[in-house]
């Protein structure tokens, strides 16, 4: 399992474990049909209404599929509305997990100031090879959020960790959105421990993830690709996020990245950095983003 996540004061992790890559892009008209949640969550239709990137992907020695972050085998995702944003009823809330433990690598924004789950994400790679999955909040980045913001982002990491039965650094962290802000803690948390009841394999299962991590966003993007590797399918997918700001080296980009190819973590870090340095990091787009 692969993921890769960016962020300004934000900006993140990427996970490789067993296999992952890149899925193709949605198409304009997809439609999801509404999942059945408790109270504190909601995953209906309209809170996914946003327009899919178009497919950009060059042809190549590969075959484009379906299913973004859920196209490598043994990885599964949500996306849900917990009430996270400042208006509206789009979805807040992301979570990818793997079956089994997988292999990770993270970059990150190389701003002096990062936000509490890049500090979290950088210290938890520090000392772990693998990790479980990725959680993703939209509303506020907690960035700029002091010794408060870092208590934050530890208690949504234990409070994941219990919704999903394993220890907190086994959990990466990424959050985007309105600077200077603390969380909705009182809506994050109890919506946390709804999550896993959600989570699925499928191509809708990614899409929901997609469209929660972004913010001002104009559409939704997420790809994936399926590759022959000494003669065996290798699936690598993913999702990204982010709207006018870019420079420098991601600012407020988040990402996340899948595969399903048996990778040693150096290996797969080296990958990771050097991808990022010929992909978002050759890219410079400055703009004024607003919160939402």
């Amino acid at each position: 399992m692969q993921l890769s996540h960016r962020s300004t004061a934000q900006s993140g992790p990427a996970i490789a474990g067993r296999r992952c890559q890149w899925a193709a892009c949605r198409p304009s008209g997809y439609r999801l049909q509404g999942l059945t949640l408790q109270a504190s969550v909601s995953a209906a239709a309209e809170s996914f209404k946003i327009p899919a990137s178009p497919d950009l992907i060059p042809d190549g020695p590969w075959q484009k599929v379906a299913g973004g972050v859920c196209a490598a085998q043994g990885f599964k995702a949500t996306g849900v509305f917990a009430g996270l944003r400042a208006k509206g009823n789009k979805a807040d809330l992301s979570l990818v997990v793997a079956d089994e433990h997988a292999v990770a690598g993270g970059v990150f924004t190389q701003n002096v100031m990062c936000a509490a789950p890049v500090l979290y994400c950088k210290e938890v790679l520090s000392r772990r090879e693998k990790v479980k999955a990725v959680l993703t909040n939209a509303g506020q980045a907690n960035a700029a959020t002091g010794d408060q913001g870092y208590a934050d982002a530890v208690h949504c990491a234990k409070t994941a960790a219990a919704a999903l039965g394993t220890d907190a650094d086994d959990i990466l962290l990424m959050s985007t959105g309105v600077i200077g802000r603390r969380m909705k803690v009182d809506n994050f948390v109890p919506a946390i421990l709804e999550l896993p009841q959600s989570l699925g394999s499928g191509a809708d299962d990614a899409h929901r993830a997609a469209v929660a991590i972004t913010t001002t966003d104009l559409v939704s993007k997420e790809a994936a690709l399926q590759v022959a590797i000494a003669g065996k399918p290798v699936h690598i997918g993913g999702m990204c996020k982010g709207s006018g700001m870019i420079h420098p080296n991601m600012a407020t980009m988040l990402g996340v990245v899948t595969c399903d190819a048996a990778v040693e973590p150096e290996v797969w870090r080296g990958m990771l950095r050097r991808a990022t340095d010929a992909s978002f990091n050759a890219v410079r787009a400055m703009a004024r983003e607003r919160g939402d």
